[in-house]
């Protein structure tokens, strides 16, 4: 079971996907889950992962913005 348990950004992202304008708007939330558990898209082009915080800098993570925006959370909101 996974409860959000407290909101922590918004973050909108726009760009050019094959000369087609794309636009987003991410909701951040620091989430509470009872034993482990597989997240799985609805998109097909999305894929969710568990990793050690130390490694998101080393996938291809977008919007990129939000790699700091988890990391100032996990250091300084626990």
């Amino acid at each position: 079971k996974i409860n959000a348990t407290k909101f922590i950004a918004r973050l909108e992202h726009s760009w050019n996907n094959n000369g087609k304008m794309q636009h987003e708007i991410n909701f951040i939330f620091s989430v509470k889950i009872s034993g482990y558990t597989s997240v799985k898209s609805l998109e097909k082009h999305l894929d969710f992962k568990w990793l050690p915080l130390k490694e998101i800098q080393t996938i291809n993570f977008s919007p990129k913005e939000m790699v700091q925006i988890v990391k100032d959370f996990v250091f300084h909101e626990k």
